[in-house]
């Protein structure tokens, strides 16, 4: 490894354990961040946080019944937060 031939074999592991501790960190932050979103997504899609875009009056596929209904289409943070009845969401 380059970097136990330049620092030396005890200074490489210290340098590897830091920066895997930091990628840990950075993961776990990340982690944190994507519960949050998710968390934020639910809020939106129980109505309890309003929604960055709010599709009305579309007509959605019910695929299991083939039929095209009138509702409105939430979106949050680029994702589909929830389907409901015309009038059921704020955004």
């Amino acid at each position: 490894m380059q970097i136990a031939t330049m620092f030396g074999g005890g200074a490489a592991r210290i340098l590897i354990v830091r920066q895997a501790e930091e990628a840990r960190l950075k993961m776990a932050d990340t982690a944190e961040a994507r519960i949050d979103q998710r968390r934020r997504l639910i809020e939106v899609a129980r109505g309890k946080r309003p929604a960055d875009l709010v599709l009305t009056n579309a007509r959605i596929a019910n695929v299991f019944s083939h039929e095209l209904v009138a509702g409105d289409i939430a979106v949050y943070a680029g994702r589909v937060a929830g389907l409901g009845p015309v009038g059921s969401y704020g955004g």
